[in-house]
């Protein structure tokens, strides 16, 4: 059984090696080109790879791209089961003279996910009634304004989350070298567990939870009645 499982670990292995190698590579030529695209009906973004997401939360909808313009093609942006989904092209290895960007204006947003090394960017306060989830994996990042009665976020890799606004209920869920720079989001209830070498910058008014194992850090500000739970080398501390 081990010598079955290990062959088909090399195969795969190699199968995603040979894709890598035998992608259609393009290099940006330099030159700015725009387009833009059209969706809707949706309320998340879910962008992979190396592009920089711009949203703005307005009454129309509205979708527009920048970068190189012989890589534009290779972008796709489109709507699947109410998510805007952003990549490029499978089978394509582009690499850009500067970074790609993606401008999104739609009246609703829900979820936010990012993977790889992108970067999602608030243009305005997003509202909503609604719960906010924000995922993220790699060293991606996100800088928003949110005013929503529960924001949720998940961070694994090196991605760094930076929200400023207001929550009832914050919660955090951090692996690896994680940071979560959120002073300035004014929450009641915060609830905080991370594992490995993540910090996180919260602020509690009414309760904080925290379970930490590893080297991670908290520090917050508020009058919150706090509980922790301690593993390894992690601290909690208030910030005057």
């Amino acid at each position: 059984m081990q010598k079955i499982l290990l062959f088909a670990l090399v195969l795969l292995m190699t199968a995603t090696s040979c894709r890598q190698i035998f992608a259609k590579r393009v290099k940006g030529n330099g030159s700015v080109g725009t387009e833009t695209r059209q969706a809707s009906n949706f309320n998340s973004i879910d962008v992979s790879g190396s592009i920089d997401v711009f949203v703005t939360q307005s009454p129309e909808t509205s979708i527009r791209i920048e970068g190189d313009n012989n890589l534009l093609e290779y972008l796709e942006v489109y709507e699947e089961g109410g998510t805007l989904r952003i990549h490029t092209r499978k089978g394509v290895n582009i690499k850009p003279s500067r970074s790609m960007k993606v401008y999104v204006s739609n009246p609703d947003f829900k979820n936010f996910e990012a993977s790889g090394a992108c970067n999602i960017i608030g243009q305005s306060m997003i509202r909503t009634n609604e719960k906010v989830r924000i995922d993220l994996s790699g060293s991606s990042d996100v800088d928003m304004q949110i005013d929503a009665p529960r924001i949720d976020t998940e961070v694994s890799g090196a991605g760094t989350v930076k929200l400023s606004g207001k929550t009832k209920d914050f919660t955090v869920d951090g692996s690896g070298s994680t940071n979560v720079k959120c002073f300035d989001l004014l929450a009641e209830n915060v609830r905080i567990d991370i594992s490995g070498a993540g910090d996180a910058q919260v602020f509690a008014s009414v309760k904080l939870d925290v379970d930490v194992s590893g080297a991670g850090n908290v520090k917050y500000k508020g009058n919150a009645n706090v509980t922790q739970d301690i593993s390894g080398a992690g601290s909690v501390r208030k910030q005057d």
